[in-house]
């Protein structure tokens, strides 16, 4: 799993699998986008407008928690 961000368009892509296929894009609302593959399976989303989809206009950063690992692992995108 991968996480994107352009700062300069203000667009984040989680990327959930790695692929070579064709991916359908599904609008899901006005600022969030699903890629779906040809099985059904979610490649990635992309969230337009990311500092407001993600809160980070604020300043705060990503959170990544591990909850098997108990490990929490913070991001700044800004």
């Amino acid at each position: 799993m991968k996480i994107t961000y352009d700062e300069r368009y203000n667009i984040a892509y989680l990327q959930i699998q790695e692929t070579s296929a064709a991916a359908r894009t599904v609008s899901v609302g006005e600022d969030i986008n699903i890629d779906i593959l040809e099985d059904g399976s979610v490649a990635g989303i992309e969230f337009l407008n990311a500092q407001k989809q993600l809160l980070l206009a604020s300043g705060e950063p990503l959170v990544l928690i591990n909850s098997t690992l108990n490990q929490v692992k913070k991001i700044s995108l800004m």
